[in-house]
């Protein structure tokens, strides 16, 4: 017996069959009293009625008996099932909300609790618009009324694109699935939130990924069809120095030398070009990451110390690798470390960690942070695009091509920056499969901090 919230007291029948019964029993017992006993003594009358009322009564007893025993297993059941529910409802990985029919919220479950920052006591009972960014809240409750007026179940991802608002104000993209109950009271949709900022964040990152690889197909083609020209009139303007030097005034000279120099300029870009548009088939095998910072850092020794730049290092003495080129990973920190050194000039900090992913299992993360000047909020939309620099004699190409390797090793770049705060850059790869934590140890931040030009 499947139940189904209501307490069916129908039982079988088994109470008519008892009632039935009952009047059966008791007009045979009558008709058999009044035929059998017409002139019996008093005291056989008296016992007569008495075994009739026993008879009665234990009848009436095991009757009841039998609906208490299926009352308590349906009870039983429906214990049970509620309980189910409740733990389906409790545990579920999507925020469910129960709303009636004036908005009302009638129930959230723990995530959807988590999901808007609420607790129990002050979403429920509370309308369904608290959870509705100001915007379009009006157009929420139209969409609300019709659909109370032709209910209907809308399944996750059907629809328009939702937009969800936390207790604190933020707003976050959400995919909301439908479904009504019909009720004495007009019915009670349970609406299934899924908030997608991740997954969409994902998408955006390999659309990012599929623009940046045409992009450099396009500008190793660019690159490509300069390099000769370029190189044309460089020949042409060292042999005009060289062969011209008496004949040439003075700002005929300096305008060669800037003709020159740009010329130069623009042949390093376009060979920079060539290099990261170039389809490199990458040498993936597992990489200490220890190891890695190690001996990158090595580079930078000596213009940290000339430019009293402090380099701190923080890692895990036991770290997982991750699958990927040695050489292409070496070249993203080598450019992280670089931009940190420009950006600090001289007498800064850099650091640099890495542990276990602390939000994402099976996942490494890598930080070089300096305290430097920031980004401004404008430049930090952009920092990732190609061309694009911030620096007098920077090529755009650096963090185009960090960016690039490192989706390629299906991992994520990130960056934070606050103008007067410094900037941070935030790496995370996937872990070499199987791999439990690596043996090389980084050196302690001590001996790193000895990159700092000594004081006298």
């Amino acid at each position: 017996m499947v139940p189904t919230g209501k307490l069916d007291f129908n039982f079988g029948s088994l109470p008519r069959r008892a009632t039935v019964l009952y009047f059966a029993f008791g007009l045979v017992w009558v008709a058999a009293s009044e035929i059998l006993l017409p002139a019996a003594p008093l005291y056989a009358s008296l016992l007569n009625r008495i075994a009739f009322v026993a008879i009665v009564g234990a009848a009436l007893y095991f009757t009841l008996d039998a609906c208490r025993r299926r009352v308590r297993v349906i009870e039983t059941g429906l214990q049970e099932a509620i309980g189910r529910a409740t733990a389906y409802f409790d545990s579920a990985q999507w925020g469910i909300i129960s709303v009636d029919r004036e908005g009302l919220i009638r129930r959230a479950n723990p995530k959807a609790l988590e999901l808007f920052g609420y607790t129990s006591e002050e979403l429920e009972g509370q309308s369904i618009d608290i959870l509705i960014p100001d915007r379009i809240r009006a157009r929420h409750a139209a969409h609300r009324k019709d659909y109370f007026a032709a209910p209907r179940n809308r399944p996750m991802g059907i629809g328009m694109d939702l937009i969800a608002r936390r207790k604190d104000g933020s707003e976050f993209p959400v995919e909301v699935s439908l479904h009504f109950i019909a009720t004495d009271t007009g019915g009670i949709v349970s609406a299934f939130i899924s908030d997608i900022s991740e997954r969409l964040k994902l998408e955006r990152e390999a659309r990012r990924g599929e623009t940046l690889t045409a992009l450099g197909a396009v500008a190793a083609g660019v690159a490509h069809e300069l390099n000769n020209p370029l190189a044309v009139v460089s020949s042409r303007i060292e042999l005009m120095m060289q062969t011209g030097a008496s004949e040439l005034s003075p700002q005929m000279r300096e305008d060669l030398e800037v003709v020159k120099r740009n010329a130069a300029r623009a042949s390093q870009i376009a060979s920079e070009l060539l290099n990261s548009a170039r389809q490199r088939r990458l040498e993936r095998q597992p990489v200490n990451l220890n190891d890695l910072i190690n001996e990158t850092t090595l580079l930078f020794r000596e213009q940290f110390r000339r430019d009293a730049i402090a380099l701190k290092v923080s890692a895990a003495e036991t770290l997982p690798a991750v699958k990927g080129d040695r050489g292409a990973l070496g070249q993203v920190l080598i450019n992280l470390l670089t931009n940190a050194r420009d950006a600090l000039g001289a007498n800064g900090e850099i650091r640099i960690s890495v542990t276990v992913a602390p939000d994402r299992p099976g996942f490494v993360q890598l930080r070089v942070e300096d305290s430097g000047p920031g980004i401004p909020p404008d430049a930090k939309a952009k920092i990732f695009d190609v061309f694009y620099t911030t620096k007098n004699n920077g090529t755009g190409l650096g963090l185009w091509l960090s960016r690039r390797i490192v989706l390629e090793h299906q991992g994520l770049i990130e960056v934070e920056s606050e103008p007067g705060r410094g900037t941070a850059f935030t790496i995370t790869l996937p872990a070499a499969p199987g791999d439990q934590g690596a043996t090389g140890t980084v050196r302690n931040s001590r001996a790193m901090n000895d990159s700092r030009m000594p004081e006298n």
